[in-house]
């Protein structure tokens, strides 16, 4: 370990930084050349810290693992799910007339990780992912049949008249993908826009629900608030009756005849 004495380079640096978690100070001082000392001491400066013993650091990583095989399971259930479910559909059998079984798988499986994300779609969505597919197919088969002009060309001994017409269905091929292409785009653009508004509808959706709730409450509020006071009012009534008796202002006749005339004036 000759350099031992040498500060570190660059590479050396994050060398450390890179694997200080995994690796043991001696076993990245043997790869590196270094003492342990060295390693420790540099890791030190750099409050490098490794967590408590190699058991930890190896329970850590199995769980990471398992976490990510169990989300990568899950999505592929909720895949293969939702490719059963296209298959099984009415429109799924017009595709069947028109695709070949590769094609038919590819359909699939792309449809079903559209819809993994967002199962909610609105059948115009679903007419124009539909269509974005078969389009995206399409597209591969100029692509194939490009490659198959192209091994022609490759040919030795062509003829001049065979290799024009080669390259005319060359070009035709190339402008074709190219149109295509293009609307793809569009179609991506347009699916986009109506899965934004859909988005957007449901959003708008729930703030007129909660208005609506508000509204609910507050009219609730309001006719506690009216019976509270209805309340008040005729405790109020009856403390002011129960005065006037005591001054001598009401006599017992005067106030049983007066309480009919209060219902009558509240009811009124």
């Amino acid at each position: 370990m000759g350099n031992n004495n040498n500060p570190f380079t660059d590479s050396e640096k994050d060398y450390i930084r890179t694997n200080y978690v995994e690796m043991a100070p001696a076993k990245m001082a043997a790869t590196l050349k270094r003492s342990g000392y060295a390693i420790r001491s540099f890791m030190k400066k750099e409050k490098l810290t490794r967590p408590n013993g190699r058991q930890n650091i190896s329970t850590l990583v199995t769980q990471n693992k398992e976490d990510v095989l169990k989300e990568f399971n899950e999505a592929r259930n909720s895949v293969i799910r939702l490719e059963t479910q296209i298959r099984s559909s009415g429109d799924f059998r017009e595709i069947q007339t028109i695709l070949t079984q590769e094609e038919q798988d590819f359909y699939v499986h792309k449809y079903a990780e559209y819809l993994s994300q967002d199962e909610t779609l609105l059948p115009a969505e679903k007419s124009q992912l539909s269509d974005l597919l078969i389009t995206r197919i399409k597209v591969n088969r100029l692509l194939l049949q490009e490659k198959t002009v192209n091994d022609l060309l490759q040919q030795k001994g062509l003829e001049l008249e065979d290799r024009a017409k080669l390259m005319m269905q060359l070009d035709k091929l190339t402008d074709s993908q190219k149109d295509l292409l293009e609307l793809i785009q569009t179609m991506h653009k347009s699916l986009k826009m109506t899965r934004a508004q859909r988005l957007k509808n449901i959003n708008d959706n729930r703030d007129i629900n909660l208005v609506k709730i508000i509204k609910q409450l507050q009219d609730r509020q309001n006719r506690e608030l009216s019976g509270r006071w209805g309340a008040l009012i005729d405790k109020a009534k009856e403390a002011r009756l129960e005065r006037w008796k005591e001054k001598g202002f009401l006599q017992e006749s005067e106030e049983v005849a007066a309480q009919p005339k209060e219902e009558e004036t509240k009811n009124g």
